[in-house]
């Protein structure tokens, strides 16, 4: 019956799994069938954006629900997926799990140099689990810049996202050997 409105949300906007499907639904009229590679984003989004969606890391489920909306306001939204997750360019989709970790690197050159000498670069590099990456501090798929307030790395919320392990009774704190007391607050009186 086309005399019935769409199905919404409360705000008008179709529910992610119907959009997902309805994106599904396109590529596959446009030839785009399951086992066919996955290169726009677009492809990418139709599960992804889905709530719900979950696959595996290392044996455990986890979400790979990506915001779109975070993701289309992010400092990487104009960066294709695959460009960020190498090991999927030119691969078929549903794709693998267990994806390679992204090497911010390959873009930030100059940046991944000074955190690899840096004390979490060298944790790193001795395969410490406790040890942050980049995307620990900085996020994924809703980086901001970090002169934006509500990025997690602007200045006024550096001590808070430092504090999330180092502070006392964190896992870094309790164990890893750190020669400080009452870090968070030491930071929040200093220079930074």
């Amino acid at each position: 019956d086309f005399s019935r409105p769409p199905i919404t949300t409360h705000k008008g906007e179709f529910p992610a799994m119907l959009r997902s499907t309805i994106i599904l639904a396109v590529a596959l009229l446009l030839g785009a069938a399951p086992g066919a590679i996955a290169q726009e984003d677009s492809e990418c989004l139709a599960c992804h954006s889905d709530k719900t969606a979950t696959g595996t890391r290392k044996g455990r489920t986890i979400s790979v629900y990506v915001d779109e909306k975070k993701f289309s306001g992010s400092v990487h939204s104009s960066v294709q997926c695959v460009a960020c997750h190498t090991d999927l360019a030119g691969k078929e989709f549903p794709h693998d799990e267990d994806l390679a970790q992204v090497d911010c690197g390959s873009c930030h050159g100059r940046e991944q140099e000074l955190h690899g000498k840096s004390l979490h670069g060298r944790a790193i590099s001795r395969g410490d689990p406790l040890a942050p990456h980049c995307d620990d501090c900085h996020g994924s798929h809703d980086m901001l810049p970090a002169k934006d307030p509500r990025s997690t790395v602007s200045a006024l919320k550096v001590p808070f996202l430092c504090g999330r392990c180092h502070q006392e009774g964190a896992p870094v704190a309790k164990q890893r050997v750190i020669h400080q007391d009452h870090i968070l607050e030491n930071f929040s009186e200093s220079i930074h």
